[in-house]
């Protein structure tokens, strides 16, 4: 991801998700996409994505299923 000690991780990983959710362009983003493309942990992705979704920066489809 990011080399720069001063870089702060979360905003590095938060950047990564919404690249990611970007990179799917019309499509939905799923999880394991998320997962695949950030190298992230699954855990950390949702921790994450949710975030992301209660401050209102990405939006959740309303029957996805995690994968």
């Amino acid at each position: 991801m990011f080399d720069d000690l001063n870089a702060i991780r979360s905003v590095a990983r938060a950047a990564a998700v919404i690249s990611a959710i970007a990179d799917a362009g019309n499509s939905c983003a799923r999880l394991a996409e998320v997962v695949r493309v950030t190298g992230t942990s699954k855990t950390t992705a949702h921790r994450l994505l949710r975030t992301l979704c209660d401050i209102g920066w990405v939006d959740s489809a309303a029957n996805s299923t995690s994968t």
